[in-house]
């Protein structure tokens, strides 16, 4: 749960704008990181994120980039 700390810290600090549907680098980093975790703890971490960050309106985004990385798109 350590490791975790340096990216929220990071997530605090980055910008997210309602209408870019890219994901970045960093958020299929992430998503990466969370889908080695066990699965069951997967949303509630995102929902740390959601809550630490603000990022309601990326939910959505941040989602799919999870669910691509599981199936191995990304």
């Amino acid at each position: 749960m350590t490791e975790f700390t340096d990216y929220e810290e990071k997530l605090k600090h980055m910008q997210f704008y309602q209408h870019d549907r890219r994901a970045t680098m960093f958020e299929k980093y992430i998503a990466m990181k969370i889908c080695l975790k066990p699965f069951p703890k997967y949303p509630m971490k995102i929902r740390r994120y959601q809550k630490s960050v603000g990022i309601r309106h990326r939910l959505g985004i941040f989602k799919g980039i999870v669910g691509r990385v599981l199936k191995g798109k990304i």
